[in-house]
């Protein structure tokens, strides 16, 4: 094999914004090669390697950006070092020198070990991908056939894992509306970050299958949207701490984008970005990073609020003027409207972020603001339509759009914690709600079929998962398996795994409950439900003793140091784990579980004590 002399190299781009070089060389079969003109021939070769590099120096940006110093085009600051085109080199010639199959074998060995955490596996006739095409598979499923329904949940959520490892681990920025999948100069939406719904059903599932890797590039903009957001809170609201709006770029951008009415006005984008910091926090317990990097951002997000909220002459503490995300109402004159006070939206959103800061504060052993509390108290009461339904907006106004892809009033039921069985009157409601919008057509976008069936799993509602991720197959999922909006988003492809895992175990709060919806009808289907990997939220695991019930016996075993039983317990196909405390999980050497539970037979799990590594050849479930 030869290596070509002469490189192609793309030229290099010098304008103000970011700096691009790339280059190019090739491998094949000596003395069948010609060039000339800028082209290369190839004649009669039975293979051909190419090797492409390409970088900009976004790296160095975002150096000088942390360091809060100009940026010199080429100067060596943290990224690249000077002459781009040099470095472009440097790295052609090395992947030239490693050849193509040792490449291979490190990029397999680097995804294996992120891959190979987790799998899960549902009964039902499994799809048969290695005799068939998927686009005929998909074509069968939108003809009407239900035979693989189970499994392509199964193989969805793979398929999401695979997109997520390669969107996210090791980048600098989080998985945008198109992950890096983007065909177009001009892409939808600029393949930006929209974070009233979009971005933050990309990271959902994300922790639950143990890929914290994928979680920095998300953490590092949130980051980086603080500088921008405190000039963006004083700017425009004259308020302290810092906010966002419902769009954000490589930039952090944090001000009012868009000419959309109906989207921009929006202030809650910061403080829910906020919770999937803290939510990611709950399952890796890493506390030097909450004390570090997530509490201090919670902190300040919940700063603005103190200086923006506006006090009512009753004394209740209301956002606005601001837009429940791209809905609208009709107005008392006729009109159609989208600004408003106070959407049920922004206090769902505002009282969990006060509870999981007051939550954090106390787990990283400081003592909780009293005046947050009060705070907290003051805010409006979650409102009810006449009919018992969540109501979207804070005064009692028509839709204008029963039907509309946003189910914002929701937020509460997922990705919230505020609306649960024990709070029976929301969790009646929210079925009510999420009634009331599917029978006017909600559910028509990618993104929002998949929300959907979130909603469904924490509403128990099994075979209503089943159906709406049936439907999202036969209507948003194109013969790529990418969904579309349309046009073309990944947040649906991502939102998948999150409702499949959510009707595995449910963790909110300080209690996990496996297998929340019973099987009925053709829910997802089979003898058992084998799985490993499924992380939970860490020290709040310890599952409640009581009578094994005979549709679903199961015992769990909890295992000490020595690979003795620590403790035995009996759990039934409702089983919740409630908090303990850290230090008795600790003396007990119990840690969070991550078997699926078997409602039709008996089924023995041991935990391990590294929920994200299980040991090589261990048996994940042993049948009996």
């Amino acid at each position: 094999m030869g290596l070509f002399d002469k490189k192609r190299e793309a030229k290099t781009e010098q304008s103000k914004g970011l700096r691009e070089e790339g280059q190019s060389a090739e491998k094949q079969p000596e003395n069948k090669q010609g060039q000339g003109e800028g082209k290369v021939y190839i004649k009669g070769a039975g293979e051909i390697t190419i090797y492409l590099t390409a970088l900009t120096d976004f790296a160095e940006r975002l150096e000088c950006i942390r360091e809060e110093k100009d940026y010199v085009p080429g100067e060596l600051c943290g990224g690249c070092p000077e002459g781009m085109a040099e470095k472009a080199a440097e790295v052609l010639a090395e992947a030239a020198r490693a050849g193509f199959q040792r490449i291979q074998e490190r990029h397999e060995a680097w995804f294996s070990s992120m891959y190979g955490r987790f799998s899960l596996e549902f009964g039902g006739k499994p799809v048969p991908s290695d005799k068939m095409p998927m686009d005929k598979i998909l074509e069968e499923i939108r003809g009407g056939c239900e035979d693989y329904a189970d499994d392509m949940m199964v193989f969805m959520t793979d398929y999401a894992r695979y997109l997520m490892i390669s969107s996210s681990a090791c980048c600098r920025l989080p998985a945008n509306l198109q992950g890096i999948w983007n065909g177009s100069f001009e892409p939808p939406w600029q393949s930006q970050f929209t974070v009233n719904i979009n971005l933050n059903m990309n990271y959902w599932f994300v922790p639950k299958v143990g890929l914290r890797e994928c979680e920095k590039p998300f953490h590092e903009l949130v980051q980086r949207m603080r500088k921008n957001g405190r000039e963006t809170a004083r700017q425009i609201y004259g308020c302290g701490g810092f906010c966002a709006h419902h769009n954000t770029n490589l930039w952090a951008c944090t001000d009012i984008e868009g000419v959309f009415d109906f989207s921009p006005f929006w202030v809650m984008g910061a403080a829910w970005l906020c919770l999937q910091l803290y939510d990611n926090y709950l399952y890796h317990q890493d506390r030097e990073m909450l004390v570090r990097e997530i509490l201090p951002v919670m902190r300040e997000a919940i700063a603005f609020f103190e200086d923006y909220l506006y006090e009512a002459p009753d004394g209740t503490l209301l956002t606005g003027p601001v837009v429940s995300p791209e809905n609208t109402y009709e107005t008392k004159q006729g009109q159609r409207a989208a600004l408003c006070m106070a959407p049920t939206m922004d206090v769902f959103i505002l009282r969990q972020l006060i509870a999981d800061y007051q939550e954090g504060l106390e787990a990283a052993g400081q003592t909780r603001e009293e005046e947050l509390e009060r705070l907290a108290g003051r805010l409006p009461a979650i409102p009810f339509t006449e009919d018992g339904r969540i109501r979207e907006w804070y005064e009692d106004v028509a839709e204008t759009e029963p039907g509309h892809r946003h189910i914002s009033h929701l937020f509460g039921l997922h990705p919230g914690k505020a609306v649960r069985t024990d709070t029976p009157a929301l969790f009646e409601a929210a079925g009510r709600t999420l009634d009331y919008r599917l029978a006017h057509g909600g559910g028509h976008t990618g993104w929002s079929k998949a929300w959907i069936c979130c909603f469904m799993a924490r509403l128990r509602r099994g075979e209503g998962v089943r159906q709406n991720l049936l439907e999202m197959l036969q209507r948003c999922i194109q013969d790529n398996l990418l969904d579309v909006h349309p046009p073309f988003q990944i947040d649906g492809n991502f939102g998948i795994p999150e409702a499949v895992l959510e009707c595995v175990a449910q963790c909110h709060g300080k209690e996990t409950e496996l297998l929340p919806w019973k099987r009925q009808g053709n829910g997802p289907a089979g003898r058992d439900y084998p799985g490993h990997g499924l992380e939970g939220r860490k020290d709040y695991f310890l599952p409640d003793e009581g009578p094994a019930s005979r549709e679903g016996d199961g015992e769990v075993r909890g295992k000490g140091a020595g690979g003795g039983d620590k403790k035995r317990i009996y759990g039934y196909n409702r089983t919740f784990c409630r908090a303990i405390g850290r230090e008795q999980c600790r003396q007990l050497e119990i840690v969070p579980f991550f078997a699926i539970y078997s409602i039709y037979q008996k089924v023995r799990f041991s935990y391990n004590k590294y929920s994200n590594l299980w040991p090589s050849g261990r048996k994940r479930y042993i049948p009996y």
